[in-house]
């Protein structure tokens, strides 16, 4: 099975999965140690693969610790500038229970993981930009967002 990113027409086109994972008031982003913003963790959905499957395999990869995964929190197209690549982004995002100590978490890939107080969150520059918005619909079973970060080169049609 492959990653779904695909260049098409100078685009990169990607699906992939976030887990928006909390314990109590707190938490659990993750960043690339060359960068400085943060995200919640996950990573591209694999041809013939769902999004469910695609964020147990994600969180397997990525953590040592007890999990499960709740609900459908919201899905996403999102339109940004990365390094001067254009993408467009399918990303379905689950709420997911942290079940262990949030003091003995591992992670077991290149990413830096930290767990922050929800009211820290205006502080973070935290991608994508409809992050904190996603967040604030928390009442909401699940919610649809389109988001186009200010670039001349991505118009609403």
């Amino acid at each position: 099975m492959s990653d779904i990113c695909v260049e098409l027409s100078g685009t990169l086109l990607n699906f992939r999965v976030g887990g928006i994972i909390l314990s109590d008031d707190q938490i659990l982003l993750c960043r690339l140690t060359e960068e400085s913003w943060w995200y919640p963790p996950g990573g591209r959905i694999r041809t013939g693969e769902s999004s469910l499957a695609a964020i147990h395999r994600e969180l397997e990869e990525e953590l040592e610790g007890e999990w499960v995964v709740a609900s459908l929190k919201a899905t996403a197209e999102n339109f940004f500038d990365y390094r001067g690549q254009l993408c467009q982004e399918f990303c379905i995002f689950y709420e997911v229970r942290w079940l262990s100590d949030r003091n003995n978490l591992i992670s077991k890939s290149h990413e830096v993981f930290c767990w922050f107080p929800l009211e820290a969150l205006a502080t973070l520059d935290i991608k994508p930009a409809f992050f904190a918005n996603l967040l604030a619909q928390s009442n909401k079973p699940s919610c649809h967002f389109i988001h186009h970060d200010p670039n001349p080169d991505h118009r609403s049609n």
